[in-house]
C-alpha cells in the first residue's frame, strides 16, 4: 500500500529457510526466493496505474510541457514535472493522463500521490495545480480531487478515495494550469 515502506509480519516459511530476495508484482503477489525454493504471498491489493512512480516512459500521456525530470524527485531517479518549460510564462495546461479501470470488486480504491508544488503566482483563481478524474463513458464530466496554488517547495502527500468509481474506466489527470501572467 505504501511502496514497501512498511511491512506486517505474517510468520516465517516452514523450516526457516534462508531468504535471498523479494519481489512485489503489480498484481500484489510477494515472491521470495530461498534456499528451499520460491515462496508466494498474495494480497487483495494491486496497483492499476502503470508507471505510478514516473520512473519509466510508459503508461502516461504527457500534455503541454509535461516532462520527466531528475531535478526534484521523491525517492527515485526522477519525477513528473508539470508547468511551463524553463520558467517561461506562457498560457498552458500541462498534464499527465492515464486511463485505468477500478475493479468492480474493489473494497479499497485509493489514489495516493506526492506533490512538490512550486509557483511564483499569488492569485489562486488564475494558476493552479490539480488532480481530476474523468469517467471514460462521460468524458465531459470530471471530478476535481485537488485544486490548489502552492509554493511550498516540499513534498506533500495526498490520498483520495476512488471507491465510487468501482467498475468504471476512468482517466486520472495530474496537471498544472498557467495563465501566462505573473
Amino acid at each position: 500500500m505504501d511502496n514497501g515502506h512498511s511491512w506486517t509480519q505474517i510468520g516465517a516459511p516452514p523450516d526457516w529457510p534462508t531468504l535471498n530476495d523479494v519481489i512485489v508484482t503489480h498484481a500484489g503477489q510477494v515472491l521470495v526466493s530461498s534456499d528451499a525454493g520460491v515462496w508466494q504471498y498474495c494480497t487483495g491489493f494491486r496497483d492499476v496505474l502503470i508507471n505510478g512512480s514516473f520512473n519509466a516512459n510508459s503508461g502516461w500521456t504527457l500534455i503541454g510541457d509535461a516532462t520527466y525530470s531528475g531535478t526534484v524527485s521523491y525517492d527515485d531517479d526522477r519525477a513528473l514535472q508539470l508547468g511551463p518549460a524553463n520558467g517561461a510564462n506562457v498560457a498552458l495546461d500541462s498534464a499527465s493522463v492515464q486511463t485505468v479501470t477500478i475493479p468492480i470488486s474493489a473494497t479499497v480504491a485509493q489514489l495516493n500521490l506526492r506533490v512538490y508544488p512550486v509557483s511564483g503566482e499569488s492569485q489562486p483563481d488564475s494558476d493552479a495545480q490539480y488532480v481530476s478524474i474523468t469517467p471514460a463513458d462521460t468524458p465531459t464530466t470530471s471530478t476535481l480531487l485537488l485544486k490548489m496554488l502552492s509554493n511550498a517547495q516540499q513534498w506533500q502527500r495526498y490520498s483520495f478515495d476512488l471507491r465510487s468509481f468501482a467498475g468504471q474506466a476512468i482517466g486520472v489527470r495530474v496537471g498544472v494550469i498557467n495563465d501566462g501572467q505573473n
